[in-house]
């Protein structure tokens, strides 16, 4: 972060393209980011005396890592990307599980595009096995952008029609869409990357609390858009959100100010401190509202400060001596919070402060995280009615909501009632679709003009398609990749394929499986010089695709929300045909059901206590699905990725729960 820091300060240069400017940075912050990524996970520690240096010269900016390559890696290898191979296999695992990477053996390629699209030059790699160093230039400034625009233009034959050496430049560009990449993304990339969904942005609104979304539903862009303190962005976003529910300042007033409470790194304390501390959920509403007085500290007047020292003081691991101090009847730290709201109603601004991935509270511990969320909601449903002016965001799974939020309460009804629902209907996702690819570049940005999709623009959210109905994207789809999955109508059409492959067991699509199948496609079609323009993708590689997406999709469970799911993948792999009868199913869950669940940690265990409540559980989240028949199947999103494969003559089938108001594909 602090040379991110450092790279952002090194300022901006002015470009003009025809009357108009444009600010630009030396380069991608994207590709530095992945750089200074390698450089942590490959060098080589055993060399003493030194250390990673980033340096800024006038046409370049240099990143070098003590170590040569690691195990006999050339340089063409390192240039092709593809097989990960690292020195330091743990902290590259870490790595991925903390979201800075996101998938193995990408990083140079991920430079190379960023680069290309940038300035139209290529990151130089030099391995200096004499000196053991390994040594990434990126030429910085703009002056390859002429070239690079006669290039294109000659490419595409001066007529605006497209090349095959065009369309290859194309798939580049679509193979890297930058799913999963929120945590990491600059504000401008996540301005560009949302999409608006009505329905979502009622999060907006004061009096919703509880913003509720399965995985992989967009929480985390959302939150980052919010609590971004961008004002352009959160003023761009509440332009499009429906009519509040009560009169309001608009959101991206200068008078509301947004606060993040969690995560906030070195701010909140780590997940050891919280066992010694959490007996009960009345412990965990204590802790929220220590946490809430010391994240809010810098806006209290000065005396109030002052004694609540014993509270503000410690770091945040000495959860102990701040809860001592919470209970010591002089700091009493609701009155500086209720002192807090009358100054705020007199200055006529409000705060309101965000939690975010509450799933990752208790580490492998269930049954904390259960108090953990359990004691947020308890908190705020307690003290939202007493503050109006102090308002909270709590963006939370919806099987955490489901099945630890509830306390029973009138007030945490009202919370419940009022909560935003992050559903996505498949016109909001092939909006979403579109507009991904649109702002990805000005290549495919005309590419999808291309396909006769209209836009409206000129505000920060950058290239917003106009996607009423389904219909709207399907000539894009079918420029994309043609109608139909093969030759005639018996495959299918591609346009109900490609969400059709990625609903889990409950009907419902993420957007981020939905980015990745098609950024996987395009990757796998990136060198394809047969398919005809304006075809970038072959059904072909759709279809292959969806198994690398299932796979990811498992595995990031594993390393995040879900690691038990490692053990439900190995108790299936003694029957891996779907669908299986019910009964046969609790049996395998329950076959060594005291051993390990994780891939390699005894302590992991599933959620619940019983084999039969676990498939439910498992049902509940759309890891499987019920079937009319009362057997049980497994989705397509999870088939591949768990080892499974389906019976002859089983088809995919629609949830028999699926939700009736979702519009899908004639």
């Amino acid at each position: 972060q602090r040379a991110m820091g450092w790279f952002r300060s090194l300022g901006r240069r002015e470009v003009y393209e025809g009357f108009r400017r444009r600010d630009v940075p030396p380069m991608p912050e994207s590709a530095l980011r992945e750089a200074l990524v390698n450089a942590v996970i490959h060098r080589d520690y055993a060399i003493t005396g030194s250390q990673i240096m980033l340096e800024a010269f006038d046409d370049r900016i240099v990143v070098t890592s003590p170590g040569a390559l690691p195990n006999h890696m050339t340089v063409e290898q390192s240039r092709r990307g593809g097989a990960p191979r690292s020195r330091n296999e743990m902290m590259a695992n870490a790595m991925v599980v903390r979201g800075l990477m996101e998938r193995r053996g990408r990083g140079w390629p991920t430079m190379r595009h960023a680069m290309a699209r940038f300035n139209g030059t290529d990151p130089e790699l030099f391995n200096d096995e004499r000196n053991r160093l390994v040594r990434v230039t990126f030429r910085t400034g703009t002056a390859d952008r002429d070239r690079r625009g006669q290039q294109e233009r000659k490419t595409m034959g001066g007529t605006g029609r497209l090349t095959k050496e065009r369309c290859r430049a194309l798939r580049h560009e679509l193979a890297d869409l930058g799913c999963g990449q929120a945590d990491l993304e600059t504000p401008e990339l996540t301005a560009r990357r949302l999409y608006p969904v009505p329905d979502h942005l009622r999060a907006l609104d004061p009096d919703v609390v509880l913003v509720v979304g399965p995985r992989g539903s967009g929480k985390t862009a959302l939150f980052k858009a919010f609590f971004s303190n961008d004002p352009d962005l959160v003023r761009a976003v509440a332009a499009r959100m429906p009519k509040m529910t009560a009169s309001h300042a608009q959101p991206g007033a200068s008078e509301w100010v947004w606060v993040a409470a969690h995560p906030a790194a070195g701010l909140f304390p780590d997940t050891q401190a919280l066992s010694k501390c959490t007996g009960s959920d009345e412990d965990a509403k204590k802790i929220w509202h220590a946490m809430l007085v010391r994240r809010l500290a810098d806006r209290l007047d000065g005396s109030r400060k002052e004694r609540l020292k014993p509270i503000l003081e410690p770091m945040a691991a000495d959860l102990p001596d701040i809860l001592s101090a919470y209970d010591a009847p002089e700091n009493n730290p609701t009155a500086a919070l209720d002192a807090l709201e009358q100054t705020l109603q007199q200055e006529d601004r409000r705060i309101v402060v965000g939690y975010d991935e509450l799933d990752t509270l208790g580490g492998f511990d269930w049954a904390l995280t259960a108090r953990m969320v359990r004691g947020l909601v308890a908190f705020w449903s307690d003290y939202s009615r007493r503050w109006q002016r102090i308002r909270a965001k709590i963006f939370l799974r919806s099987d955490l909501f489901r099945r630890h939020a509830g306390m029973g309460t009138a007030d945490f009804a009202k919370l419940a009632a009022t909560r935003a629902e992050l559903r996505w209907p498949d016109t909001a996702l092939l909006g979403m679709l579109v507009k991904r690819i649109a702002n990805a570049s000005d290549g495919l940005g005309k590419y999808c003009e291309g396909a006769r999709i209209r836009f409206e623009s000129g505000d920060v959210l950058g290239r917003l398609p106009r996607i009423r109905r389904p219909d709207d994207a399907f000539p894009l789809l079918h420029r994309l990749a043609g109608e139909y999955m093969g030759a005639g109508t018996k495959k299918g059409y591609v346009r109900n394929w490609i969400l059709d492959h990625v609903r889990d067991g409950s009907g419902e699509v993420s957007p981020r499986s939905l980015v990745r199948l098609v950024e996987q496609a395009a990757a796998k079609e990136a060198a394809n010089q047969s398919l005809r323009p304006p075809r970038l993708v072959h059904p072909t590689a759709l279809r292959q695709a969806l198994d690398d997406v299932s796979g990811g999709h498992v595995t990031q469970a594993i390393s995040s929300e879900w690691p038990w799911l490692a053990g439900v993948r190995t108790r299936l792999a003694d029957d891996r045909l779907v669908p299986w009868e019910r009964q046969r199913l609790v049996a395998l869950l329950d076959a060594d059901w005291d051993g390990s669940w994780g891939a390699s940690d005894r302590a992991i265990r599933p959620p619940v206590d019983r084999p039969a409540d676990f498939l439910d559980y498992l049902i509940e989240i759309g890891v499987f699905r019920r079937r009319s028949d009362d057997r049980v199947d497994v989705s397509s999103l999870y088939l591949s990725g768990l080892g499974l494969r389906r019976k002859g003559g089983v088809k995919l089938g629609t949830h028999a729960t699926a939700n009736p108001g979702r519009a899908r594909p004639a």
